[in-house]
Protein backbone atom coordinates (compact mmCIF):
# COMPACT_ATOMS: atom_id res chain seq x y z
CA UNK A 1 0.00 0.00 0.00
CA UNK A 2 1.07 3.53 -0.85
CA UNK A 3 3.38 5.58 1.87
CA UNK A 4 1.03 8.42 2.13
CA UNK A 5 -2.03 6.14 1.62
CA UNK A 6 -0.92 4.57 5.46
CA UNK A 7 -0.46 7.85 6.69
CA UNK A 8 -3.59 8.83 5.86
CA UNK A 9 -6.01 5.88 6.67
CA UNK A 10 -4.14 5.22 10.25
CA UNK A 11 -4.41 9.12 10.92
CA UNK A 12 -1.10 9.33 11.51
CA UNK A 13 0.60 12.92 12.28
CA UNK A 14 2.64 13.79 9.12
CA UNK A 15 6.10 13.76 9.04
CA UNK A 16 6.15 16.96 7.36
CA UNK A 17 3.68 19.49 5.79
CA UNK A 18 5.80 21.24 3.62
CA UNK A 19 8.95 19.95 1.13
CA UNK A 20 10.61 20.07 -2.16
CA UNK A 21 12.59 18.15 -4.70
CA UNK A 22 14.42 18.62 -8.02
CA UNK A 23 10.81 18.86 -9.70
CA UNK A 24 8.63 20.49 -7.32
CA UNK A 25 7.78 21.83 -3.83
CA UNK A 26 4.69 20.86 -1.87
CA UNK A 27 2.57 21.58 1.20
CA UNK A 28 -0.76 20.19 3.10
CA UNK A 29 -2.86 22.79 2.53
CA UNK A 30 -5.33 20.66 4.77
CA UNK A 31 -5.85 17.38 6.17
CA UNK A 32 -5.68 15.15 2.88
CA UNK A 33 -5.24 17.75 0.17
CA UNK A 34 -2.07 18.29 -1.42
CA UNK A 35 -1.14 20.65 -3.32
CA UNK A 36 2.53 20.42 -5.82
CA UNK A 37 3.96 23.20 -7.76
CA UNK A 38 6.61 22.97 -10.38
CA UNK A 39 9.67 24.97 -10.23
CA UNK A 40 8.83 26.38 -13.02
CA UNK A 41 5.77 28.73 -14.45
CA UNK A 42 2.82 25.88 -15.03
CA UNK A 43 0.12 26.20 -17.99
CA UNK A 44 -2.44 24.06 -16.11
CA UNK A 45 -3.92 23.79 -13.29
CA UNK A 46 -5.22 20.46 -12.27
CA UNK A 47 -6.96 18.86 -9.43
CA UNK A 48 -7.40 15.08 -9.14
CA UNK A 49 -9.40 13.90 -6.53
CA UNK A 50 -10.18 10.03 -5.35
CA UNK A 51 -12.16 8.98 -2.07
CA UNK A 52 -15.24 11.25 -2.30
CA UNK A 53 -17.02 7.97 -1.08
CA UNK A 54 -14.98 6.16 1.30
CA UNK A 55 -15.47 3.01 0.29
CA UNK A 56 -14.40 3.83 -3.34
CA UNK A 57 -10.46 2.36 -3.33
CA UNK A 58 -9.08 1.83 -6.26
CA UNK A 59 -9.00 5.44 -7.58
CA UNK A 60 -7.98 6.56 -4.01
CA UNK A 61 -4.89 3.70 -4.71
CA UNK A 62 -3.80 4.79 -7.87
CA UNK A 63 -4.00 8.47 -7.05
CA UNK A 64 -1.85 7.45 -4.14
CA UNK A 65 0.76 5.80 -5.70
CA UNK A 66 1.50 8.85 -7.70
CA UNK A 67 1.67 11.00 -4.56
CA UNK A 68 4.43 8.59 -3.24
CA UNK A 69 6.35 9.12 -6.43
CA UNK A 70 5.74 13.09 -6.02
CA UNK A 71 6.82 13.47 -3.02
CA UNK A 72 9.81 11.20 -3.53
CA UNK A 73 11.60 13.08 -6.57
CA UNK A 74 10.46 9.82 -8.80
CA UNK A 75 8.32 11.73 -10.82
CA UNK A 76 8.56 15.25 -12.78
CA UNK A 77 5.60 17.54 -12.53
CA UNK A 78 4.55 19.96 -15.49
CA UNK A 79 1.24 21.35 -14.42
CA UNK A 80 0.46 23.09 -10.71
CA UNK A 81 -1.68 19.94 -9.20
CA UNK A 82 -4.26 19.70 -6.19
CA UNK A 83 -4.76 16.09 -4.69
CA UNK A 84 -7.79 15.70 -2.73
CA UNK A 85 -9.13 12.60 -0.62
CA UNK A 86 -12.29 13.53 -0.21
CA UNK A 87 -14.02 11.68 2.45
CA UNK A 88 -11.60 10.84 4.81
CA UNK A 89 -13.91 9.95 8.01
CA UNK A 90 -15.49 7.31 5.30
CA UNK A 91 -12.33 5.82 4.35
CA UNK A 92 -11.31 5.03 7.38
CA UNK A 93 -14.47 3.18 8.27
CA UNK A 94 -14.81 1.75 4.69
CA UNK A 95 -17.98 3.51 4.40
CA UNK A 96 -19.45 4.92 1.10
CA UNK A 97 -20.24 8.49 3.61
CA UNK A 98 -20.72 9.58 7.46
CA UNK A 99 -24.05 10.95 7.07
CA UNK A 100 -24.67 12.21 4.30
CA UNK A 101 -23.77 11.44 0.58
CA UNK A 102 -20.49 14.42 0.08
CA UNK A 103 -20.83 13.75 -3.67
CA UNK A 104 -24.51 15.32 -3.10
CA UNK A 105 -23.12 18.45 -1.11
CA UNK A 106 -21.47 20.82 -3.67
CA UNK A 107 -22.22 23.88 -4.94
CA UNK A 108 -23.70 24.83 -1.81
CA UNK A 109 -26.20 21.65 -1.63
CA UNK A 110 -24.65 21.56 2.23
CA UNK A 111 -26.57 23.91 3.39
CA UNK A 112 -29.69 21.87 2.99
CA UNK A 113 -28.39 19.66 6.09
CA UNK A 114 -27.43 19.81 9.39
CA UNK A 115 -23.45 20.53 9.82
CA UNK A 116 -21.99 17.18 10.42
CA UNK A 117 -19.09 15.44 9.51
CA UNK A 118 -19.42 15.42 5.53
CA UNK A 119 -21.23 18.80 5.59
CA UNK A 120 -18.38 20.02 6.79
CA UNK A 121 -15.89 18.47 4.54
CA UNK A 122 -17.62 19.86 1.93
CA UNK A 123 -16.91 22.77 2.76
CA UNK A 124 -13.47 23.05 3.09
CA UNK A 125 -12.77 21.04 -0.51
CA UNK A 126 -15.22 24.00 -1.66
CA UNK A 127 -12.61 26.66 -0.59
CA UNK A 128 -9.41 24.53 -1.30
CA UNK A 129 -10.61 24.77 -4.62
CA UNK A 130 -11.80 27.97 -4.94
CA UNK A 131 -8.30 28.76 -3.70
CA UNK A 132 -6.25 26.34 -5.82
CA UNK A 133 -7.96 28.37 -8.86
CA UNK A 134 -7.55 32.01 -7.98
CA UNK A 135 -5.97 34.10 -10.14
CA UNK A 136 -5.60 31.23 -13.34
CA UNK A 137 -7.28 31.36 -16.35
CA UNK A 138 -10.94 29.27 -17.16
CA UNK A 139 -9.52 27.31 -19.87
CA UNK A 140 -6.47 25.94 -17.82
CA UNK A 141 -8.41 24.62 -15.42
CA UNK A 142 -8.70 20.82 -15.18
CA UNK A 143 -10.67 18.61 -12.35
CA UNK A 144 -11.16 14.94 -12.85
CA UNK A 145 -12.85 12.94 -10.15
CA UNK A 146 -12.24 9.64 -10.11
CA UNK A 147 -15.03 6.95 -8.18
CA UNK A 148 -16.11 3.43 -9.04
CA UNK A 149 -19.56 1.98 -8.97
CA UNK A 150 -22.11 0.82 -6.86
CA UNK A 151 -22.98 -2.16 -8.68
CA UNK A 152 -21.54 -3.87 -12.14
CA UNK A 153 -21.27 -2.15 -15.48
CA UNK A 154 -21.30 -3.70 -18.88
CA UNK A 155 -18.24 -0.44 -19.29
CA UNK A 156 -15.98 -0.85 -16.63
CA UNK A 157 -14.36 1.97 -17.21
CA UNK A 158 -16.50 4.88 -17.94
CA UNK A 159 -16.93 8.81 -17.62
CA UNK A 160 -19.68 11.37 -16.72
CA UNK A 161 -19.08 15.15 -18.10
CA UNK A 162 -20.95 17.92 -16.54
CA UNK A 163 -21.45 20.09 -19.71
CA UNK A 164 -23.49 23.44 -18.78
CA UNK A 165 -26.24 25.06 -20.91
CA UNK A 166 -25.32 24.67 -25.08
CA UNK A 167 -21.47 24.96 -23.94
CA UNK A 168 -18.89 22.01 -25.39
CA UNK A 169 -16.22 20.47 -24.48
CA UNK A 170 -12.81 21.22 -25.71
CA UNK A 171 -12.01 18.16 -28.37
CA UNK A 172 -8.51 17.85 -26.81
CA UNK A 173 -10.19 17.03 -23.11
CA UNK A 174 -12.48 14.15 -24.79
CA UNK A 175 -9.29 12.81 -26.50
CA UNK A 176 -7.44 12.59 -22.96
CA UNK A 177 -10.28 10.69 -21.82
CA UNK A 178 -11.02 8.35 -23.92
CA UNK A 179 -6.96 7.41 -23.92
CA UNK A 180 -7.99 7.03 -20.20
CA UNK A 181 -9.16 3.75 -21.47
CA UNK A 182 -12.76 4.96 -21.07
CA UNK A 183 -15.44 2.36 -22.68
CA UNK A 184 -18.19 5.12 -22.56
CA UNK A 185 -18.72 9.06 -21.64
CA UNK A 186 -22.20 10.27 -20.64
CA UNK A 187 -22.64 13.64 -20.98
CA UNK A 188 -25.00 15.02 -18.37
CA UNK A 189 -26.25 19.08 -18.91
CA UNK A 190 -28.29 18.18 -15.42
CA UNK A 191 -27.25 20.51 -12.36
CA UNK A 192 -26.45 18.89 -9.34
CA UNK A 193 -24.34 18.64 -6.30
CA UNK A 194 -21.40 16.52 -7.28
CA UNK A 195 -18.19 17.61 -7.29
CA UNK A 196 -17.14 17.71 -10.84
CA UNK A 197 -20.46 20.06 -11.59
CA UNK A 198 -19.62 22.46 -8.84
CA UNK A 199 -15.63 22.75 -11.06
CA UNK A 200 -17.08 22.90 -13.79
CA UNK A 201 -20.20 25.38 -12.79
CA UNK A 202 -18.63 27.71 -10.67
CA UNK A 203 -14.63 27.38 -11.98
CA UNK A 204 -15.27 27.03 -15.37
CA UNK A 205 -12.95 23.52 -14.99
CA UNK A 206 -12.99 21.15 -17.64
CA UNK A 207 -14.17 18.31 -15.11
CA UNK A 208 -15.16 14.85 -15.02
CA UNK A 209 -16.14 12.51 -13.28
CA UNK A 210 -14.58 8.81 -13.67
CA UNK A 211 -16.03 5.69 -12.73
CA UNK A 212 -13.41 2.61 -12.56
CA UNK A 213 -14.22 -0.57 -11.75
CA UNK A 214 -16.45 -1.51 -8.60
CA UNK A 215 -16.05 -0.36 -5.08
CA UNK A 216 -14.10 -3.11 -3.13
CA UNK A 217 -11.84 -2.87 0.26
CA UNK A 218 -8.48 -1.64 0.03
CA UNK A 219 -5.46 -3.83 -1.15
CA UNK A 220 -8.35 -5.89 -2.99
CA UNK A 221 -8.44 -4.26 -6.32
CA UNK A 222 -6.93 -5.37 -9.51
CA UNK A 223 -5.13 -2.14 -10.65
CA UNK A 224 -3.97 -3.60 -13.89
CA UNK A 225 -7.61 -3.45 -15.19
CA UNK A 226 -7.27 0.29 -15.10
CA UNK A 227 -3.29 0.86 -16.50
CA UNK A 228 -4.62 3.13 -19.14
CA UNK A 229 -6.09 5.30 -16.72
CA UNK A 230 -3.30 5.07 -14.27
CA UNK A 231 -1.44 6.09 -17.22
CA UNK A 232 -3.11 8.70 -18.27
CA UNK A 233 -3.07 10.45 -14.64
CA UNK A 234 0.60 10.27 -14.83
CA UNK A 235 0.62 11.60 -18.38
CA UNK A 236 -1.66 14.32 -17.14
CA UNK A 237 0.82 15.42 -14.21
CA UNK A 238 3.37 14.97 -16.11
CA UNK A 239 2.02 17.37 -19.02
CA UNK A 240 2.92 15.20 -21.35
CA UNK A 241 -0.02 15.69 -24.03
CA UNK A 242 0.51 13.56 -27.49
CA UNK A 243 -3.45 12.97 -28.05
CA UNK A 244 -2.23 12.47 -31.77
CA UNK A 245 -3.59 8.75 -31.90
CA UNK A 246 -6.06 7.87 -32.83
CA UNK A 247 -9.34 8.19 -30.26
CA UNK A 248 -10.16 4.51 -29.16
CA UNK A 249 -13.75 3.05 -29.87
CA UNK A 250 -16.24 4.45 -27.01
CA UNK A 251 -20.38 4.84 -26.75
CA UNK A 252 -21.31 8.01 -26.60
CA UNK A 253 -24.46 8.90 -24.23
CA UNK A 254 -26.09 12.01 -23.21
CA UNK A 255 -28.44 12.16 -20.13
CA UNK A 256 -32.29 11.96 -21.47
CA UNK A 257 -34.56 11.73 -17.84
CA UNK A 258 -33.44 11.68 -14.09
CA UNK A 259 -35.03 9.21 -11.74
CA UNK A 260 -35.91 11.72 -8.97
CA UNK A 261 -37.21 10.36 -5.78
CA UNK A 262 -39.53 11.98 -4.06
CA UNK A 263 -40.69 9.64 -1.52
CA UNK A 264 -40.57 6.52 0.74
CA UNK A 265 -42.86 4.79 -1.93
CA UNK A 266 -40.20 5.37 -4.65
CA UNK A 267 -39.22 2.15 -6.14
CA UNK A 268 -38.02 -0.17 -9.20
CA UNK A 269 -40.92 -3.07 -10.42
CA UNK A 270 -38.04 -4.86 -12.04
CA UNK A 271 -34.57 -3.77 -11.27
CA UNK A 272 -32.27 -5.64 -8.83
CA UNK A 273 -29.34 -5.29 -7.23
CA UNK A 274 -27.72 -7.90 -9.89
CA UNK A 275 -29.03 -5.09 -13.00
CA UNK A 276 -25.39 -3.24 -14.19
CA UNK A 277 -25.28 0.26 -15.22
CA UNK A 278 -26.01 0.80 -19.06
CA UNK A 279 -28.68 -1.97 -19.08
CA UNK A 280 -30.45 -1.13 -22.14
CA UNK A 281 -34.47 -1.04 -21.96
CA UNK A 282 -36.53 -0.66 -24.60
CA UNK A 283 -39.68 1.91 -25.15
CA UNK A 284 -42.45 2.12 -23.01
CA UNK A 285 -40.87 0.04 -20.28
CA UNK A 286 -41.64 1.00 -16.73
CA UNK A 287 -38.50 1.75 -14.76
CA UNK A 288 -39.75 3.70 -11.49
CA UNK A 289 -42.49 4.22 -9.59
CA UNK A 290 -42.93 6.69 -7.07
CA UNK A 291 -46.47 7.04 -5.72
CA UNK A 292 -48.37 8.75 -8.52
CA UNK A 293 -45.28 9.46 -10.43
CA UNK A 294 -44.03 6.57 -13.02
CA UNK A 295 -41.06 6.99 -15.00
CA UNK A 296 -41.15 5.00 -18.39
CA UNK A 297 -38.54 4.53 -21.35
CA UNK A 298 -39.29 7.83 -23.64
CA UNK A 299 -36.80 6.63 -26.75
CA UNK A 300 -36.87 3.57 -28.52
CA UNK A 301 -33.75 2.35 -26.43
CA UNK A 302 -32.62 4.04 -23.50
CA UNK A 303 -29.88 3.09 -20.73
CA UNK A 304 -29.97 3.19 -16.80
CA UNK A 305 -27.04 3.76 -14.59
CA UNK A 306 -26.74 4.56 -10.91
CA UNK A 307 -30.04 2.99 -9.63
CA UNK A 308 -30.53 3.60 -6.37
CA UNK A 309 -33.28 3.38 -4.66
CA UNK A 310 -32.34 4.06 -1.12
CA UNK A 311 -31.21 7.33 -1.60
CA UNK A 312 -32.77 10.44 0.88
CA UNK A 313 -36.09 12.07 -0.57
CA UNK A 314 -35.55 14.64 -3.46
CA UNK A 315 -32.49 13.24 -4.90
CA UNK A 316 -31.67 11.55 -7.98
CA UNK A 317 -32.18 7.65 -7.99
CA UNK A 318 -30.82 6.87 -11.47
CA UNK A 319 -30.25 8.09 -14.45
CA UNK A 320 -31.44 7.10 -18.09
CA UNK A 321 -29.65 7.61 -20.83
CA UNK A 322 -29.72 7.84 -24.86
CA UNK A 323 -27.50 7.29 -27.24
CA UNK A 324 -25.62 10.46 -29.15
CA UNK A 325 -22.29 11.56 -31.73
CA UNK A 326 -19.19 12.74 -29.88
CA UNK A 327 -19.13 15.72 -32.02
CA UNK A 328 -22.10 17.37 -31.14
CA UNK A 329 -20.28 18.42 -28.01
CA UNK A 330 -16.16 19.41 -28.90
CA UNK A 331 -14.37 21.91 -30.00
CA UNK A 332 -11.33 22.36 -31.10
Amino acid sequence: MSSYLSEVLENRQPAALTGDNQYLSWKQVAEGVLLFEPHHPAEHHVILSAGVHGNETAPVEILCRHVDALLAGEMALNVRLLVILGNLAAMRQNQRFIDVDLNRLFSEKHLDYDVGEDTRRAVLLEQCTGDFYTGTVLSARFHLDLHTAIRGSHYLRFGVLPVLNDTTVRSGFFDRLLGMGLEALVVNPVPGGTFSYFTANVHGAQSCTLELGKARPFGTNDLTQFQAADEGVADLICGRNDLSSPRPPAKIYRVSQELKKYSENFYFPEIGDDVKNFTRFPQGTVIARDGDVEYRVEHAFEWLIFPNANVRNGLRAGIMLEETELDAFTRR
